[in-house]
């Protein structure tokens, strides 16, 4: 199977976090192991990592670095990194860096060790510190805003190229207009707004959980203030629809109609399809033991990818199916899943928005045909703030 990319998702420290954010989708209690300690990448699984990624003949190679925190691995865990891309890396390599993090362990040294080697940072705000701190708290329940702010600007200050992952919860959802002007005024101009979708055991929604009609209210308004902002602002999932229109593909991974973009590597080489699926019954392999051609053509994988297509009816009648291709396959994890059928907790949120912006997306679009390259093929996990 020839790819032009295929990113990695990296959880070196898998779900280890300094902080205990309320509603992480990403702790202890999903991954049901019973372990209470830290559990670090090793040097050799690292080395292994790079090196047999790199021997792929792609394009891109993009690594993303995630948790949990993943800084919590230090800074020399990523100078080895780099050091190791250098060794294996030619010519014809691109080498993409992304590092997706809480933001409270970055250090004078660390910020220059980004700027030095192009990482693009995701750290994650969720708007001013009464929205920000509501759910981002550490163990002592003290808020993280402080030190998220004192560190962006330390890394600002160094020029490294910083995102802001904002999660829309039950609690921020209805100040997305003031999360955006919070973010610029802080000199913030790259955006992505993630919906915070959660079940509990019974299918019903977490409390945490972002009601569908407030989701599509939120992207009308944020939809608005980008248009106004258009050309100096970017909203990742607006600029990623944009394309869609404009090329015909997926902008992003939840856009497309298939699953299986990229892969996820756990802390001791283990392989999953999604860092959402990240469970035993989704193990693809092990990067000591099994190849990427091995991975790509597991049955899980493949029917991991299938399993996209698996809509509810609503969807096989709905104009927009084509704009949201049944949303995340997380998403259709609660109320509405069916043993036959699946339908997105967020699809009346969707509809709301496509029925409001995608008229003026098109005039936007026009004719015009991008190139394939147009958009980075990055998945949004980045995409995926915990």
């Amino acid at each position: 199977m020839l790819r032009n990319s295929f990113p990695l998702l990296i959880k070196p420290a898998s779900f280890s976090c300094n902080l205990q954010c309320k509603h992480c989708f990403y702790s202890l209690k999903t991954h049901g192991n019973g372990s209470q300690k830290q559990l670090h990448m090793s040097g050799k699984t690292l080395h292994r990592l790079i090196k047999m990624y790199l021997a792929l003949p792609l394009e891109r190679h993009v690594f993303i670095w995630q948790g949990g925190e993943p800084t919590l691995m230090g800074l020399q865990f990523f100078t080895h990194a780099v050091q190791y891309q250098k060794q294996y890396a030619t010519k014809a390599h691109t080498i993409e860096n992304c590092l997706q993090t809480n933001g409270t362990l970055i250090t004078k040294d660390f910020s220059k060790f980004l700027a030095r080697n192009h990482f693009l940072v995701g750290v994650s705000i969720d708007g001013p510190k009464h929205l920000h701190d509501f759910y981002r708290t550490y163990p002592t329940d003290k808020g993280s805003y402080q030190k998220v702010m004192d560190n962006l600007g330390l890394m600002q200050k160094d020029g490294v190229n910083v995102n802001a992952l904002t999660l829309l919860t039950a609690n921020n959802v209805q100040h997305a207009a003031d999360i955006f002007h919070h973010l610029t005024t802080k000199h913030i101009l790259h955006h992505q707004y993630i919906p915070c979708v959660e079940f509990q055991p019974d299918g019903s929604p977490a409390p945490w959980a972002v009601d569908p009609l407030e989701w599509g209210k939120a992207l009308c308004s944020l939809f608005d203030l980008w248009l106004e902002a258009r050309g100096r602002v970017s909203v990742r999932y607006f600029d990623a629809l944009l394309y869609t229109l404009m090329s015909g593909r997926p902008g992003i991974c939840h856009m497309d109609n298939r699953c299986g973009q990229y892969a996820v590597v756990e802390y001791d080489g283990s392989i999953y399809p999604c860092d959402f699926f990240v469970s035993p019954q989704w193990k693809l392999g092990n990067i000591h033991e099994t190849s990427w051609q091995e991975i790509w053509q597991h049955p899980l994988y493949t029917a991991f990818g299938q399993g996209k297509k698996t809509n509810s009816e609503k969807c096989s009648s709905c104009q927009w199916v084509g704009l949201c291709a049944g949303d995340c396959q997380k998403h259709r994890i609660g109320a509405y899943s069916t043993a036959h059928s699946q339908h997105s907790w967020l699809c009346n949120g969707y509809r709301l928005f496509f029925e409001y912006a995608v008229p003026i997306l098109r005039r936007l679009a026009g004719p015009t045909r991008l190139p394939e390259a147009a958009l980075p093929e990055v998945p949004e996990g980045n995409v995926n703030a915990g």
